[in-house]
């Protein structure tokens, strides 16, 4: 579901919103969907190593293993960086 918002309102995506693009992503990376604008406003901006980034380090990365995806919206001029980790052999990803 789309939220309102006022035109020039440039806040920052919250906790919700965050879900919402981590599970389109998920559902599709090449056509991630706005909480604000909607679908077809979303770029990929870089992949980034996870590991490195926690240590303030932006290193470009492939989308596998651990990796951050950095997306902006055009729309409403938001930016996120999303963390994704390939689950370990034999690890419970209900744990991770």
């Amino acid at each position: 579901m789309l939220k309102d918002h006022s035109p020039g309102e440039r806040s920052e995506y919250d906790n919700e919103d965050g879900l919402f693009l981590a599970v389109s992503y998920l559902e599709n990376p090449s056509d991630v969907v706005c909480p604000h604008c909607g679908p077809g406003r979303i770029e990929v901006v870089a992949y980034l190593d996870a590991t490195e980034l926690k240590h303030g380090r932006r290193v470009m990365a492939a989308p596998e293993d651990d990796y951050a995806v950095v997306l902006f919206c055009r729309g409403c001029s938001r930016g996120a960086a999303l963390s994704f980790r390939k689950p370990q052999p034999g690890e419970d990803r209900r744990a991770a």
